[in-house]
């Protein structure tokens, strides 16, 4: 797999994603623009907007605004008046309302009412391996959070974006299949098989080689790890609800197995 870019992620580990990649991390929350870069046959880290071209509007000195100009108004007597005037009339105006709106009356300290200061703490930035996780079950809906937690920990980069996720998961799922039970394993078979019953002959032909592949250990592309999940996530969905949790469950059990084997 080629290396493309270095990225740095805040819980120190480094991961080789594409430009594409990168792009698609960005705009799914994995990664920031603050996040450390090295391009390929470069040396040095910089951030991901700049790599990206969002970092360097920021740095454009922003021209000057022309300072406000101030209209001369006329007094009740219709004669000129200038612009310090004009603007203690203002200014006096503003005072007024103030003082004869009844919203602002109970804030007088003659009214001696006393108003607790709000504080509104900043949430904690989320946690990258977690944001990986809730990206990997909402691509690939036949995974439990447990089961991708699992795969994640257990890879040298210790997050994984969806598609490599996605063929890792049916890889494990493989090995451990014949630590399910006799009826487990006949109900697994059987939701695999309403599932790729809810797709078209050609789309089963694809996914079957797919995936003999990947049982094979056989080497695919990102691509196709990515147009596969798309694929497996139209057919999950297509599943009864109770389907989808029974299928998610006898996935977890035959990955977590297929780990322990490792």
């Amino acid at each position: 797999m080629p290396q493309g870019h270095k990225v740095r992620l805040p819980d120190g580990s480094v991961i080789h994603l594409d430009r594409s990649a990168l792009q698609s991390w960005r705009k799914r929350g994995l990664v920031g623009d603050q996040d450390l870069v090295q391009p390929p046959g470069s040396s040095r880290w910089v951030p991901l907007g700049e790599v990206l071209g969002f970092g360097k509007a920021a740095g454009r000195p922003q021209p000057a605004k022309p300072a406000p100009t101030v209209a001369r108004g006329r007094s009740a007597w219709g004669r000129p008046i200038g612009a310090t005037a004009a603007a203690l009339a203002v200014t006096a105006l503003a005072a007024a309302s103030w003082w004869t709106y009844p919203k602002w009356r109970p804030l007088l300290p003659s009214h001696r009412v006393e108003r607790a200061a709000e504080t509104v703490e900043a949430p904690p930035p989320p946690d990258p391996l977690q944001r990986a996780i809730t990206a990997v079950t909402q691509e690939s809906p036949h995974l439990t959070a447990r089961a991708v937690e699992a795969l994640m920990t257990r890879s040298a980069a210790g997050v994984l974006d969806p598609a490599e996720t996605f063929r890792r998961a049916y890889f494990q799922a493989g090995r451990g299949l014949a630590s399910l039970s006799a009826g487990e394993a006949r109900e697994f078979r059987a939701l695999n098989s309403a599932l790729y019953a809810s797709l078209s002959g050609s789309e089963r032909a694809r996914l079957g080689a797919y995936l003999e592949r990947v049982r094979a250990q056989r080497p695919t592309t990102p691509p196709e790890d990515a147009g596969m999940c798309r694929l497996v996530r139209t057919g999950v969905l297509r599943l009864p609800a109770q389907q989808r949790d029974r299928l998610r469950t006898l996935f977890e059990k035959a990955i977590v197995a297929g780990l322990e084997k490792a």
